[in-house]
């Protein structure tokens, strides 16, 4: 009898610790979660404050030109600027990089250097490294504009039976270009680089193409341009036609074998 009381008594033991298992896991996983959390928050207040370096790349924007004048060569779009400073205004600067307006009246050169930290003066708590390019070359020329037509390349291909009625037309068929003397002097055509191409037309066509200027030191006067062509569908027939000769002298006759044709179209 003593023997089984301290089984019995055991087991009632064994029995409530397995009970209790779960709750010492959840408390040890928010032991750690706290343990963790603090950590990392004392690691942020330690090292925010602590001046960190950072490379972006700052748009260049012209503000205006010189009346009557255009610019004779491309100036970067872009200026590589190496930063040392403070992690938030560094992160602020990285999300939304500012842009370098460039003031340009003459040919000459202008210092990035200056104009970027002209552009940085609103956080002072932020110093240029390095600016690539530091130093960029105005070019400047009288500014002129020319007509010419536009081309453009298609390759069309038409149901059975369908085909093109009538030439096609291009809306409009020639453009104004504006740009430096030296630029557009040997521009005599506007050839469009996209390839206009349809399979199986069995409709009229009517398709808007963008004119876009891949040097931007060229402005157009158009944006885009419609190419309009009617499509029909072609129908046979057929027509008998009998054969007789006209003026023929008295007592005299013509006869012919075969006496009609058939004629289709």
């Amino acid at each position: 009898m003593k023997i089984r009381n301290l089984v019995l008594r055991r087991n009632v033991i064994t029995s409530g610790n397995d009970e209790q298992g779960p709750l010492d896991r959840r408390e040890r996983i928010v032991v750690f979660l706290s343990a963790y959390i603090l950590a990392l928050a004392l690691w942020f207040a330690v090292n925010v404050n602590r001046d960190y370096s950072m490379s972006i790349n700052m748009p260049i924007e012209v503000d205006e030109l010189p009346d009557g004048m255009s610019l004779r060569e491309e100036l970067p779009l872009a200026v590589a600027v190496s930063l040392n400073g403070d992690w938030w205004q560094l992160a602020s600067v990285y999300s939304t990089p500012p842009t370098v307006a460039l003031d340009i009246t003459e040919n000459g050169e202008v210092n990035l250097f200056n104009e970027v930290r002209n552009q940085m003066n609103a956080t002072p708590n932020i110093r240029i490294e390095r600016v690539q390019p530091s130093i960029v070359s105005v070019n400047l020329e009288e500014k002129s504009e020319k007509r010419i037509p536009v081309r453009l390349r298609t390759e069309i291909s038409y149901q059975e039976q369908f085909g093109m009625v009538g030439r096609p037309s291009i809306s409009p068929d020639s453009i104004t270009i504006t740009g430096a003397n030296s630029v557009i002097d040997d521009l005599d055509e506007w050839f469009i680089d996209e390839v206009l191409i349809i399979d199986s037309a069995k409709e009229d066509i009517n398709v808007s193409i963008p004119l876009i200027s891949e040097n931007p030191l060229i402005q157009l006067s158009d944006n885009e341009l419609t190419y309009r062509a009617k499509v029909s569908e072609f129908t046979e027939g057929e027509q008998v036609v009998f054969i007789s000769t006209g003026d023929i002298p008295r007592n005299q006759n013509i006869s012919y074998n075969p006496s009609s044709l058939t004629i289709r179209y």
